[in-house]
């Protein structure tokens, strides 16, 4: 896992400053190249091939590559297409040599998690690419001739000239998280998952395309059934390959939900003692140590449980926010963030359960698209606009009312609306208080290119091309590097990406019985887990944010919103002042999900040109 940092027709004022910004990233190497108009910059985390055999930048007779994340397919590569004359056991070397051979369409041959840039000496043209699931970031700023790009967006606020982009960032306010390949910054977006970029050096006109193979993308409902023994193959197989190509320890990031439970029963039985680790907190509503205990028993791992103590939380949450370089209100960042800080003290890569949710059907609200309830007709809706406004408005998140108090609300909206009242819902309800909100069109658009699937399938494929990339793997991108922690997703694999996509809806969400989510994989964990551990309900590292909001980071939230710098530009002043001091008008959870919405904008905008970590 690394840093990388490039630029085109741009000198790097600062090379050393750069590399110090992004050595958490990849403490263990760094390496400067420069050719004709192109300066990269690279920091190695060394984890596979640990010798200077994977130094980088890399260059093979006409070809620069310079190259983040991890290829598990690679060894299988260099025998499919004649490479066994490698001189390294490096992946990047692997690449080098199949892009040689392949150029672009080498993209498709790849599993694995990448953010990588190839230059060609002879043409002068650059591409930058990014993995399917978009589990590594890249960041692209471009003025004029000059083009800049870069692992992380803080690394980037010292070096270059950014302006504040209000469009995106009211759009964030809307979703919870920055829409597609949007930042808060004018002429600086990212490179789209699954998408490459050429770009010519001389004029920077770009050509973008996306690479993922269509038999792997998400296709209208099939009938076809997946058996167990394929389901336990192919993530198992995932599991190994994760493990294989580590050439250091690796652990496991152990929730109480089923996940990371069946990823740490396969790890454990492919290699026993393996180490794992897993939240505490005081609160027994979000306390998933218990849980998670149950599964490291069972299969005797070295378990370690890391006890949340909030006593200076509002010092961790300023320390942790600016990290992302952008707002970022996902309040599971904090004990993910803890979490790896802690593992990093064991291991340098952790195997985690990342996207079978999103995959397999594991959110309540994809039971209410099983039904149909996504896609309601405009007589559903009347009936639920008149019974909405006669129900009272729910006291605990977790709780079936509070889902279906929001499935009321989403029953109403129609289009992106629809789509946002069942997922992030902010500011469902209070949309007035938004001053000039961005408009949602390209949401619009993509809810009705996704308007042949059915209900279930839409809602997944707009979660896996939106708050996938966009919040879930950002942050675990951001937590785990921020301690030289590289993090490894066995669900999302090809093979098993493949797998889930081909599923019927009854594979995944059961109408007739209990409306169980995930039903695949549960009958898969029954096999694994600890009785009664497989019925579970989801569970994440969730924090009790109304509870923090009213106890701990009280004053921290007073301090930042009652003399704003940024958010009241976006949202109307009365309104946030009433939040902070008529709170009794509000649902508690629906006003901490607000307070804290703006409280990371707040947080990202002072920070905006502190360095100091």
């Amino acid at each position: 896992m690394c840093g990388i940092f490039g630029t085109l027709n741009r000198p790097i004022d600062k090379p050393v400053q750069v590399l110090n910004d992004l050595n958490h990233r990849g403490p263990d190497a760094h390496g400067i190249l420069t050719a004709g108009p192109l300066s990269l910059l690279h920091t190695r985390l060394a984890i596979q091939e640990l010798g200077s055999g994977g130094q980088q930048p890399m260059q093979r007779g006409r070809w620069i590559l310079a190259f983040n994340g991890e290829i598990y397919n690679h060894r299988d590569l260099r025998r499919r297409y004649g490479l066994l004359l490698c001189q390294s056991a490096s992946d990047t070397e692997t690449l080098l040599h199949l892009w040689e051979q392949m150029g672009v369409a080498m993209l498709s041959e790849l599993d694995g998690m990448f953010a990588l840039a190839v230059f060609d000496t002879v043409t002068q043209r650059l591409w930058l690419a990014r993995d399917r699931f978009g589990e590594k970031p890249l960041y692209v700023w471009q003025c004029g001739n000059e083009l800049v790009f870069c692992s992380e967006l803080r690394a980037l606020q010292r070096h270059l000239p950014l302006i504040i982009n209000r469009a995106a960032l009211s759009r964030y306010c809307q979703l919870g998280y920055l829409f597609r390949n949007e930042t808060p910054y004018e002429s600086l977006r990212q490179v789209r998952p699954g998408y490459f970029e050429c770009l010519d050096t001389q004029t920077l006109i770009k050509t973008e395309a996306c690479w993922i193979p269509e038999q792997t993308r998400f296709r209208s409902v099939t009938k076809k059934e997946v058996s167990m023994t394929q389901l336990d193959h192919i993530i198992t197989q995932s599991v190994h390959e994760r493990i294989d190509t580590a050439d250091r320890e690796i652990g496991v990031l152990l929730s109480g939900g089923i996940d990371s439970g069946l990823i740490a029963a396969i790890a454990a039985r492919y290699r026993p003692g393996i180490q794992t680790f897993t939240m505490s907190f005081t609160d027994g509503l979000y306390d998933e140590a218990p849980l998670a205990k149950l599964v490291a028993d069972q299969y005797k791992t070295r378990h370690t449980a890391v006890r949340i103590d909030t006593q200076n939380l509002a010092d961790e949450v300023l320390a942790i926010l600016p990290r992302y370089g952008e707002p970022f209100m996902d309040s599971s960042a904090l004990p993910s963030y803890w979490i790896a800080k802690a593992a990093r003290e064991y291991v340098p890569v952790v195997l985690t359960g990342d996207g079978a949710d999103e995959l397999f059907g594991g959110y309540r609200r994809y039971a209410a698209a099983r039904l149909g309830l996504f896609q309601l007709h405009s007589l559903v809706g009347r009936v639920c606009q008149v019974i909405r406004p006669l129900l009272p408005h729910p006291a605990h998140k977790q709780s079936l009312y509070s889902h279906l108090y929001r499935l009321s609300t989403m029953a109403q909206q129609s289009g992106a609306r629809r789509y946002l009242g069942i997922t992030t819902d902010v500011f469902g309800g209070y949309e007035s208080a938004l001053i000039e909100p961005a408009p949602l069109d390209e949401l619009d658009m993509l809810m009705e290119q996704t308007h042949s699937l059915s209900g279930l399938q839409q809602l997944q494929t707009l979660d896996m091309d939106l708050l996938l990339p966009g919040d879930l793997l950002k942050k675990m991108d951001i937590a785990t590097m921020a301690h030289s922690l590289e993090a490894r997703s066995p669900f999302l694999g090809n093979k098993v990406a493949q797998l889930a996509l081909s599923l019927p809806d009854s594979q995944k969400i059961n109408r007739y019985r209990g409306l169980k989510t995930k039903i695949l994989l549960r009958q898969l964990a029954q096999t694994y887990l600890p009785a009664g551990l497989a019925n579970q309900p989801k569970r994440g590292f969730e924090v009790p944010l109304r509870q923090w909001l009213d106890g701990p980071l009280c004053s921290l939230t007073y301090d930042y919103l009652s003399q704003p710098t940024l958010i009241d530009t976006l949202v109307e002043s009365t309104f946030i002042q009433q939040l902070l001091l008529q709170g009794h008008r509000f649902p508690p959870e629906k006003r901490a999900k607000l307070l804290w919405m703006m409280l990371s904008v707040e947080i990202w905008h002072r920070n905006l040109f502190r360095h100091d970590s």
